[in-house]
């Protein structure tokens, strides 16, 4: 084996190749070796200039918003109410929503929000759970319950940003007064780039 074939210097005009292993039988481009899986992917930054292989690692998890009250439920008394999405709730919303938001320490991507009501809206009432960022609410992502329905759920793309502030929102239509939620469950994506 040559000093060539081990890569050790390349002569002018010969492309150098990249090998796994030295057990590796087939030399081939470092793009070509590295293989994207469900949650790995590759962008080439660069093209035609100084390129660069960018690894993408997607972090999936999720949260499960529930209540450790005695009756488990945590009570919606308000119009208005708010509820941090982390960890377990003591039952209580927060009328204040800088109660309840959470500063993100990297950017996610919400894919899912399902709630569950120990109580069904009645006649044209709607119980609304969204997300707010920064104190805005967001409907790109959220669940209506409607008249008789105490299970729903919701898919779709909500990306939120580093430092921005995140937290579940409650809002009642159609003269609806209270509810009693037994869970809350969103899912997200994170994208770690390395």
């Amino acid at each position: 084996m040559t000093a060539i074939d081990k890569g050790l210097f390349t002569p002018v005009g010969i492309i150098p190749k990249v090998r796994v292993t030295s057990n590796d039988t087939t030399a081939d481009y470092l793009n070509n070796k590295v293989v994207e899986g469900s949650r790995i992917g590759k962008n080439i930054l660069n093209a035609s200039v100084n390129e660069q292989l960018q690894i993408v690692i997607a972090e999936v998890g999720g949260v499960w918003v529930s209540c450790n009250r005695a009756d488990g439920n945590i009570s919606v008394l308000s119009p208005n109410l708010y509820l941090s999405p982390t960890g377990h709730s003591t039952g209580a919303p927060m009328a204040n929503i800088g109660e309840a938001q959470l500063l993100l320490p990297r950017d996610i991507t919400l894919t899912s929000m399902y709630v569950y009501s120990a109580t069904a809206p009645t006649a044209g009432q709607t119980l609304t759970c969204q997300f707010n960022i920064d104190g805005t609410p967001t409907t790109s992502l959220q669940v209506v319950l409607t008249t008789g329905v105490t299970l729903l759920g919701a898919t779709g793309e909500l990306s939120v940003l580093q430092d921005q502030l995140l937290c579940l929102q409650f809002t009642f239509g159609g003269g609806m007064t209270s509810a009693n939620i037994k869970f809350v469950s969103t899912a997200y994506r994170v994208m770690i780039e390395s």
